[in-house]
């Protein structure tokens, strides 16, 4: 069940909006990936087996450099013929409307790769992501910490799989231990090298590094005391040379001491915004206050990369916090980076997961340009200052961390995993609390959510022991400009198997890859000269424009939430080329001039409103299906696809973007552009976020509503406004002729009679959606 802070929240299968609020994760989304799924989209293949537990660590990149972020799933666990536990990684490869499992890739110490597949080699424990080599592509590295070097048991490595146009490709490929020629120290049991991992270029070189976690090295006679390797990137990819070797026996360091397990956590951020990455380490069982109470060391980075002269110890005592350090705090145990207060500097946020007997905690510490202050700090839990949800012991609050832009407001909002969070009588089932960035201030309570499973429609009810919440990430992969959710359940039974797991992504975009909807996005057309339709998953919006929106009319407002049913609208506007074969066959029996244009894939023009519904009854007739005018409620819904501003392109729209008099009268505070002055063939642009074409420009598209001059009384449902001057009909969408202030989403035109065409009026089609 959902726990809010917010009152009034509605859960909508397209939108999630609330009272005007921005973009949010809409759960009716969620795809459910595993190793056994019925649909080759959410298929990750390699077959279910016990203890499997598929999504104990995530990261995203972009392997192919197509502009899409793809998605890592480590499955560390995985057995491998008779090698228990050798483990591998998923990628699942992005594309316009979110991953599909049908690009998936397995990668491992199998084949040409570096190193050998062995038991318990636990490949995939960590992964990140960065560009080594400097050739614009993302590349992966994952690590082994169990991995044995010859025969030293547990000593650990990591692999690098680099990028490419095509994807990941095992050119190239690298393995790195501390055996290996030119890195700092040497393979000893236990050491668990690739424990955790960071990526950033520390050296300013323009080349990706990478940070390797060895939390179990011995410094010395010191036992467990901990280290974190740094290898460098250059033209090449990462190479041994140039490593350098992080440790607590430095001056201003704090000494080694037993058991620390330094390296056990990094992140990397540029938390004092001088361009340079800084690095946090966790050391979460340093027990220099009490027992396993923890510390972090963050270290600035400088034109020669981690300055070790600027250490800063961190703890629950610091000067400004002032809290009390307990036993098994395990302060560093987790981290994540984000800017939630949109200042420009990176906020470090801290997890505790054993605070307070397990219930957990995360401790929030805002970047400034001095470096990170407790100053304005928080201590974040679920049912504590506002925030969503209860404390619950045991729940391991902020074991793992993630932090993304949600909204779209500038502001990354952060999303914690507490995986072992009892729901209801269903022990460990786990939850992830989500808390959103506000621009000025930070991390905010309002609009907080807890989740667990039963609130994401297709991910099933919770389960003891499933753990969701195990890892969480925040990225942007359907290509809308909003962060996506991705949260593991590694411990889930599948397929009748048990610990197998799977991962759920959920999405901001209705146009997406999910089984339940997967009608909604997709084109489809009723007979050969039908228009191209694509179904529009129903939800709820704020209809019109706020009174603060540049270029507003008064005829936009007062706005209203109207819920809209699921219905199809044509993929463009209806061509010269369609309108013809209805006059070839005798139900249009205007002939529109084209200006000399041209005809065939333009929009057609020159048809008034009455033109249109002679289209429509022929093309009713001819398919079998009840075709007809959009209303303008569905009409703006379909425009806005999830969005709120004064364009579905952003705050501004250019003339790359859409057909409108770009350079003579651009829209206020946008740039100028090119303005053909005359229509162009549909699909010229982009489509919005629902797959739709030209719905900004080109030209006026006839809508079924009477002219009204605001919106007091109007119908709330989606339908059409029947009542009113209906001698004049509506028109949405502006054209080439029409300025920037006429193709916002929320702009109306009423100055023409139904009768009445010309050279900038078009129109587009709706029915009902298809089931």
């Amino acid at each position: 069940m959902i726990f809010s802070s917010r009152t009034t929240i509605f859960f909508l299968p397209a939108l999630l909006l609330c009272c005007g609020a921005k973009a949010q994760l809409i759960p009716e989304t969620s795809q459910v990936f595993s190793q056994s799924s019925a649909s080759s989209k959410t298929d990750l293949g390699g077959g279910v087996e016990f203890g499997d537990r598929i999504g104990q660590a995530l990261a995203s990149g972009d392997f192919n450099g197509d502009g899409h972020l793809d998605l890592v799933i480590a499955v560390p666990y995985e057995d491998q013929g008779d090698n228990t536990e050798s483990g591998w990684v998923h990628v699942v490869y992005g594309r316009r409307g979110g991953l599909s499992a049908e690009d998936d890739e397995i990668w491992s110490q199998a084949g040409t790769i570096e190193g050998l597949v062995e038991p318990r080699d636990e490949s995939g424990f960590s992964v990140t992501t960065g560009d080594f080599n400097g050739d614009g592509i993302d590349d992966l590295a994952f690590g082994g910490p169990g991995e044995d070097i010859g025969s030293i048991f547990r000593a650990g490595g990591i692999n690098v799989i680099y990028g490419s146009p095509s994807g990941l490709t095992d050119i190239n490929n690298r393995g790195f231990n501390q055996d290996t020629t030119g890195i700092s120290g040497e393979s000893e049991e236990g050491d668990q090298m690739g424990y955790s991992l960071a990526a950033g270029d520390f050296n300013n070189d323009g080349f990706d590094d990478v940070a390797i976690g060895v939390p179990t090295e011995d410094i010395g006679t010191v036992e467990d005391a901990g280290t974190v390797q740094v290898l460098l990137g250059s033209a090449s990819g990462l190479a041994a040379e140039g490593n350098f070797f992080l440790d607590r026996s430095a001056d201003g360091m704090g000494g080694v001491a037993t058991d620390d397990v330094f390296g056990n956590a990094l992140a990397v951020g540029d938390f004092n915004g001088d361009q340079f990455p800084d690095l946090a380490i966790g050391a979460p069982f340093d027990s220099r206050t009490t027992d396993n109470a923890g510390t972090v060391h963050l270290i600035y980075g400088g034109v020669d990369g981690p300055d070790l002269s600027t250490n800063e110890v961190w703890g629950l005592d610091s000067p400004g916090i002032d809290l009390l350090p307990a036993q098994g705090d395990e302060f560093g145990s987790s981290f994540t980076v984000g800017d939630f207060d949109a200042d420009g500097f990176d906020d470090l946020v801290v997890g505790l997961r054993g605070y307070q007997n397990s219930t957990g905690a995360a401790l929030v510490l805002h970047g400034t340009n001095e470096g990170l202050a407790s100053a304005r700090h928080r201590l974040l839990q679920p049912g504590v200052d506002g925030f969503a949800g209860s404390p619950l012991q045991e729940s391991r609050f902020a074991d793992d961390l993630t932090a993304g832009d949600i909204n779209g407001d500038g502001a990354d909002e952060l999303m914690v995993g507490s995986r072992d969070r009892h729901v209801g009588l269903q022990r460990s089932a786990g939850a992830v609390l989500i808390a959103y960035g506000e621009p000025g201030v930070g991390l905010v309570n309002e609009g907080s959510m807890l989740w667990d499973r039963s609130d994401l429609e297709v991910a099933g009810n919770p389960v003891s022991y499933d753990r969701f919440g195990s890892a969480v990430l925040l990225a942007d992969f359907d290509g809308d400009g909003l962060d996506d959710a991705v949260i593991s359940s590694p411990n889930r039974e599948v397929a009748n198997v048990l610990e197998a797991g799977d991962v759920v992504v959920v999405y901001n975009s209705g146009t997406l890859f999910a089984d339940r909807l997967e009608a909604i996005g997709s084109p489809f057309k009723d007979c050969d000269d039908c228009p191209v339709m694509v179904n529009i998953p129903g939800g709820s919006f704020m209809q019109g424009s706020p009174p603060g929106e540049p270029q507003r009319n008064t005829d936009e407002g007062p706005r209203r939430m109207v819920n809209v049913p699921t219905f199809a609208i044509s993929q463009t506007e209806v061509t010269f080329a369609q309108w013809d074969a209805c006059v070839a066959d005798g139900g249009c029996g205007h002939n529109p001039d084209d200006e000399g244009w041209g005809r065939g894939d333009r929009p057609v023009i020159n048809v008034s409103w009455n033109h249109a519904q002679q289209y429509v009854t022929w093309l009713s007739n001819k398919s079998g299906q009840d075709y007809r005018l959009p209303s303008e409620s569905e009409w703006e819904y379909a425009t806005r696809a999830g969005t709120t501003g004064r364009f579905n392109t952003g705050a501004c729209i250019s003339g790359d973007q859409a057909n409108f008099r770009a350079s003579t009268t651009p829209a206020t505070g946008c740039a100028t552009g090119n303005e053909p002055q005359q229509t162009l063939p549909v699909a010229s642009f982009d489509p919005n976020a629902f797959g739709l074409y030209d719905t900004h420009g080109n030209v006026w598209e006839w809508v079924q509503d009477c002219w009204n001059d605001n919106y007091v009384d109007g119908p709330v449902d989606g339908s059409a406004w029947m009542s009113g001057d209906c001698d004049k009909a509506m028109l949405r969408s502006g054209s080439w002729s029409n300025g920037g202030q006429f193709v916002r989403s929320a702009s109306r035109n009423w100055q023409y009679h139904r009768d009445f065409g010309y050279e900038g009026a078009g129109f587009r089609l709706a029915r009902s959606a298809t089931q």
